[in-house]
């Protein structure tokens, strides 16, 4: 009845298409279905005549207060992991949930009392580390369940037992897809897509590494990557939209970040390879003009030429990646064109010291400084 303005509200506040934000309510649905069955679970067992004149049976009984403290990725899903069962099984529950999206769960229990639930069963507490403090140190809390990144996961567990609840706490997943190489590909990248830009990536069991058994990768990248590149990123009412926003501008400012950082570091080891190549180049222009300069000479103008040249390419109107790319090219094919030049006109049986007299010393030697030697 009311499954259409609970999607609604997860959509709005969390970010997530639609269709994913239904999906999640439903599997929350699962578990109030599941809770309905409670009774054949809470019976006890019954020994008769263990021991001489002893029976044995056990009683499933309430704790009292219990609590859960929910992230933003699940706003209904993962407090409905939670609640339906405590209730059912004769406790009260208290909800903290993540502060970026709560809407969904305080409509949760606006319907729950309009269904005839008692007051004070169900309580949302809404806050940060503080609201989530007081339930660890209030001695009327019994139980606590969380789920969330690891690091909250150990302080919740900690401070839960320092103060002798009892606790569950999920931490935060990295999920790893090995990929075979006699896969079914197609199958592999639609898995890796829904895992990994599913709900923006923003869930437990994202995958965030794919690791390529064999052959496999090359063909894997590239149909992965026409994939991405199709992808429809969007309003999450959008029935287009693949893929919405994150949930807030300081999740995009991280995302941003790690992207960029990415970037740097391409860049940096282009421009490493390419500064390395360079020198090879000066290295071989100044042996070629018999100067013999030494290695302060070749890195200075292995500088120069990684500084110039990719400028000019970019003026040019090559990107920044392209030029490097470009100048790594010249500077690899000039050093292989005065090493292998060299070699093939002795190979044809022309006389160095003809073909290259400045390369010849006083002595008669060629220079020790030429990549070619002797």
């Amino acid at each position: 009845k009311n499954s259409d303005e609970l999607t609604k509200l997860i959509v709005s506040e969390h970010g997530k298409v639609y269709e994913d934000a239904k999906g999640s309510l439903t599997r929350g649905l699962e578990v109030v279905e599941f809770a309905c069955g409670i009774p054949n679970l809470l019976k006890g067992e019954f020994s008769e005549n263990v021991g001489t004149n002893v029976d044995s049976w056990s009683m499933r009984q309430p704790l009292g207060v219990v609590a859960g403290i929910t992230p933003f990725n699940f706003p209904a899903m993962v407090p409905m992991w939670m609640f339906p069962l405590a209730i059912a099984c004769g406790n009260t529950f208290i909800l903290k949930p993540s502060e970026k999206d709560p809407s969904c769960p305080l409509r949760l229990a606006e319907l729950l009392t309009e269904a005839g639930l008692p007051d004070g069963v169900f309580n949302v507490v809404n806050g940060d580390k503080e609201s989530v403090d007081a339930i660890l140190t209030n001695k009327d809390v019994k139980a606590v369940s969380f789920v969330g990144s690891t690091p909250i996961a150990k302080y919740i567990y900690e401070n839960s037992a320092k103060n002798e609840k009892r606790v569950q706490a999920l931490g935060g997943a990295k999920n790893h897809i090995v990929v075979m190489h006699d896969c079914d590909l197609d199958g592999a990248v639609n898995g890796l897509m829904g895992a990994a830009y599913g709900s923006a990536g923003e869930r437990c069991m994202a995958q965030s590494v794919a690791v390529a058994v064999g052959n496999i990768g090359d063909k894997l990248v590239s149909s992965l990557t026409k994939k991405v590149e199709a992808l429809k990123v969007g309003p999450g009412m959008d029935k287009k939209s693949e893929m919405g926003p994150l949930v807030t501008k300081e999740h995009l400012a991280k995302v941003k970040n790690y992207v960029d950082r990415m970037k740097k570091t391409y860049y940096f080891i282009n421009a490493l390879f390419y500064y390395c190549f360079s020198c090879l180049f000066a290295y071989d222009a100044l042996t070629f003009e018999g100067s013999n300069k030494s290695l302060p000479y070749v890195l200075i103008l292995g500088l120069a030429f990684t500084v110039l040249l990719p400028f000019i390419l970019i003026i040019m109107g090559f990107t920044v990646s392209g030029g490097a790319f470009i100048g790594i090219f010249i500077g690899l094919f000039s050093w292989f064109f005065g090493v292998i030049g060299r070699f093939i006109y002795k190979l044809l049986g022309f006389d160095i010291e003809i073909i290259f007299p400045e390369l010849v010393g006083k002595t008669g030697e060629v220079s020790k400084h030429s990549l070619i030697g002797k």
